[in-house]
């Protein structure tokens, strides 16, 4: 009796999902994270970014990272920052400490831009997204494609 109460708990967790035939991008020192799909929507009423994002863990991960979703504007001296979210990576539903590798998981993140609309920033023209995991301890990105940044970059308007 004990084995059939808790089957529920010892089945293996299905999802439905076509992989891309290359991944979008790989994170973490040993490219532990596999991002299989991110895609922006820009939404004027009300002003938002949201991002679909759909990932794998290929090993355990050791650490609860957290994940950042800024968007920027161009000035004269450079990018600023007009929103952000800095989130866990699947909401407080799932630490990153729980994902079993080959896990697929997904999870939208909405970022609120109706401060910056009511300023004007997003009159001016384009605006540019940054995304990636983090260390919050100590605030240290993850590296992308084997060290070639430490965040994903998506454009906008």
């Amino acid at each position: 009796i004990t084995v059939l109460a808790s089957y529920p708990y010892l089945t293996t967790a299905f999802t439905q999902y076509a992989p891309p035939d290359r991944p979008y991008a790989t994170l973490g020192l040993d490219n532990e994270i596999v991002l299989l799909e991110a895609t922006l929507h820009e939404r004027t009423d009300p002003p938002r970014a949201q991002l679909d994002v759909v990932w794998q863990t290929r090993y355990p991960l050791a650490f609860d990272y957290n994940v950042f979703l800024q968007a920027q504007v161009e000035t004269d001296d450079g990018y600023r920052v007009i929103a952000q979210l800095d989130t866990p990576p699947h909401g407080d539903e799932r630490p990153p400490t729980t994902w079993r590798p080959g896990e697929i998981l997904q999870y939208s993140y909405v970022l609120d831009l109706s401060e910056a609309a009511a300023a004007g920033n997003l009159d001016d023209g384009q605006v540019r997204y940054l995304f990636g995991y983090y260390d919050w301890r100590d605030g240290a990105r993850l590296p992308v494609d084997g060290g070639i940044d430490d965040k994903l970059v998506f454009y906008g308007r």
